[in-house]
């Protein structure tokens, strides 16, 4: 079944409605109907900056502009235009759109800008680039690659999806039970707005559609070990902790 489709006056009669504000088939004043959305629209902007909150990223692509540095992504004059800029960037390729079949390079995404300061000739380019650094800033935030490219492959950049704000008529298109927390969120950060105490049931049951949704968003890195775990016996570097007595003695044989 798919996720429902409410608009964002939806979402401020059901939270006034929870909290108690609002009885059933009752209407928000205009004040008071303009006041709840713009809660709305800070806690979707709250949400926007939490990993745990986001239920999917996107990928984007763009043909690299030759010998510039910094390539700027945003809503605003940017050399990539987006409605909103990356929060971050999780993952990055330069695609070699000139061969056949075509083929990814992955670049090592650097958030420490003190990387990029250790980078001694950041104007040096290259046909091919091996590192890039993201700075967030705003309105636009700025893509470093190192080397500069100086070939117009394609870039892939992996990031996080983003919700929009809302207006009154806006439809909010979301999956499984963010519906249900957005509302009972909302209805916790307005209960000062109209003087109430959030009930505990009313912030149990918000709680546990936020776990639901973070539960859901929880993505467990690939990790690799060597031989499934354990270090291989030419390694030396085997414990000699006994964990079936708790003891330390000599080397396992």
């Amino acid at each position: 079944m798919a996720g429902p489709v409410v608009t964002g006056m939806d979402a401020i009669v059901q939270a006034m409605q929870d909290l108690g504000v609002l009885q059933a088939g009752e209407t928000p004043s205009g004040d008071d109907a303009d006041d709840v959305l713009t809660q709305l629209n800070r806690l979707i902007d709250s949400w926007n900056a939490q990993q745990e909150n986001i239920y999917t990223s996107e990928f984007l692509t763009f043909l690299l502009v030759a010998n510039v540095q910094p390539l700027t992504i945003g809503p605003t004059g940017a050399n990539y235009t987006v409605s909103q800029r990356p929060v971050s960037i999780d993952a990055a390729n330069v695609i070699l759109n000139n061969t056949s079949p075509t083929t990814r390079v992955p670049l090592v995404v650097h958030t420490d800008p003190q990387w990029w300061m250790s980078v001694s000739v950041p104007g040096t380019a290259t046909t091919l680039s091996s590192d890039l650094y993201y700075q967030p800033t705003w309105p636009n935030g700025n893509i470093y690659l190192w080397c500069k490219q100086a070939y117009p492959y394609t870039l892939e950049l992996l990031v996080r999806l983003v919700f929009s704000a809302a207006e009154f008529s806006t439809q909010l298109v979301m999956p499984q039970g963010y519906w249900n927390a957005l509302v009972l969120t909302l209805a916790e950060n307005i209960a000062p707005m109209f003087k109430r105490v959030v009930r505990p049931d009313l912030a149990r049951r918000a709680r546990e559609a936020r776990m639901l949704i973070q539960a859901n968003n929880t993505v467990v890195p690939s990790i690799r070990t060597t031989d499934a775990g354990m270090p291989d016996r030419s390694s030396g570097n085997r414990s000699n902790w006994n964990y079936l007595n708790g003891s330390v003695n000599g080397r396992f044989p």
